[in-house]
């Protein structure tokens, strides 16, 4: 397989399309992801918490997890950490509206996230993004 299928293409059974789960508590940020990436070429999956996180990652192959920062419960850094050790072949992308520095270092530092991106973003620049971390993750597999 070439480097620009393997870009695009994640796994198994979806027809070779990268599986991307978002995680973000706000159902309405969730549904506009899901809206805005439709015609990219990804199956698209959502959780509302962590933990509906941790049952998606469990129960099949994901490619790409993109976590908001502020959720109840748990942060995205803490999840995508616990994400990092249970899943690390998953490329992990922090999504947040917060500006500070801070959270942005601790999710680079603790769950080695590939990019953090702030929100709003526009559809073709988080594409852009989880595109580059299937790249990278592929010539280190």
């Amino acid at each position: 397989m070439d480097a620009n299928k393997r870009m695009v293409h994640g796994g198994g059974k979806d027809g070779g399309k990268a599986r991307v789960l978002f995680v973000d508590d706000e159902r309405l940020v969730l549904e506009g992801l899901r809206d805005s990436l439709r015609r990219y070429p990804f199956v698209i999956l959502s959780a509302r918490s962590a933990d509906e996180g941790f049952e998606i990652l469990d129960s099949q192959d994901i490619d790409v997890v993109v976590s908001d920062e502020r959720m109840p419960g748990m942060t995205g850094s803490e999840f995508l950490a616990l994400v990092c050790e249970r899943h690390p072949e998953t490329v992990r992308i922090m999504l947040s509206g917060q500006q500070g520095p801070a959270a942005g270092e601790r999710a680079l530092r603790e769950a080695e996230v590939f990019r953090f991106v702030h929100k709003p973003s526009s559809a073709p620049e988080l594409v852009a993004v989880i595109l580059e971390g299937l790249a990278a993750r592929d010539r280190f597999v």
